[in-house]
């Protein structure tokens, strides 16, 4: 069983952001390192932020340019 809270809050831009530990667990399980993950809707860069630091590629999409660059921001804290 996989027990996750909210996580902590990035932005107050996005109103759905859910906990990087949740998809890094579903990136781990489908995934391997090096493997290219494409999320069409990236908004807050949750996704992206994960697979940077489980060392996967990553593609996002966003529309929104505020919810991109909270995207880009939260992936460069990765530091990888």
């Amino acid at each position: 069983m996989l027990r996750l809270g909210r996580g902590k809050s990035i932005s107050d831009v996005h109103g759905a952001i859910y906990p990087e530990m949740l998809v890094g667990e579903l990136i781990k399980a489908f995934s391997e390192k090096g493997n290219l993950i494409y999320d069409p809707f990236m908004g807050s860069g949750t996704t992206a932020a994960a697979a940077k630091a489980l060392g996967r590629r990553f593609i996002g999409i966003e529309l929104l340019p505020a919810f991109m660059n909270v995207a880009i921001s939260r992936v460069e804290m990765q530091g990888v």
